[in-house]
């Protein structure tokens, strides 16, 4: 009678054993195919801001010839996510690039950026000031495209009341990460425990 009961309680431990197993491994799977997605959704992120900044565009003040100049002069560069510091219109011929305040001007058709005593052409002035005023702005806290008073817009978009890196980042901050769904996984119970079987949530996350 006691070797009966010994042989039914160890065919009872092998079997939870072995549900436990494949629990865990079920578990694994959801979990790699999890992490999978939300490197797809990071993809996805990125990909939505590169075409964002494609569809953007310099929105000069009619009538001022060198705002005018300098908007044709940015909406037909070959990649427009390169200009990461905008120049932002004060006055006629006065800008604001990062922290630098600088003045204009367009001689024969070529847009020219007053530098010290001369002044410089500007692609010669962006290759060399970029950079610093973009650090410059990222320690200040300053949005380096200009934020409210960025002349970057969507054609056709009403209510443009942020500058694009600002909607950017709105946009992804508000998406959600299945990497919460990773922890409700870690957080379910496994077989085997007081429940005795495979939890629910789980099982309706994985055919989502």
């Amino acid at each position: 009678m006691m070797q009966r009961e010994l042989e039914t309680a160890g065919d009872y431990l092998l079997e939870q054993e072995e549900k436990t197993n494949k629990a865990n491994r079920t578990a694994l799977d959801l979990l790699n195919k999890l992490k999978e997605a939300d490197e797809e959704i990071e993809q996805l992120k990125q990909y939505i801001i590169l075409l964002r900044s494609q569809m953007h565009q310099y929105v000069p003040v009619k009538g001022d010839a060198v705002d005018e100049a300098l908007a044709d002069y940015i909406n037909s560069a070959p990649d427009k996510k390169d200009m990461k510091v905008m120049f932002v219109r004060l006055n006629p011929g006065v800008y604001q690039f990062g922290s630098k305040k600088i003045c204009i001007k367009v001689e024969q058709g070529k847009i020219h950026i007053r530098v010290g005593g001369g002044y410089m052409h500007i692609q010669e002035f962006l290759d060399q000031y970029t950079t610093v005023e973009l650090e410059k702005s990222i320690r200040e806290g300053i949005d380096p495209m200009g934020g409210e008073k960025s002349p970057m817009r969507v054609p056709g978009l009403k209510n443009q009341n942020s500058s694009p890196s600002a909607r950017m980042a709105g946009t992804t901050d508000r998406s959600q990460s299945p990497k919460k769904l990773l922890h409700r996984v870690n957080a379910s119970p496994t077989p085997g425990n007081k429940n005795g079987q495979w939890n629910v949530e789980q099982k309706r996350i994985s055919t989502k």
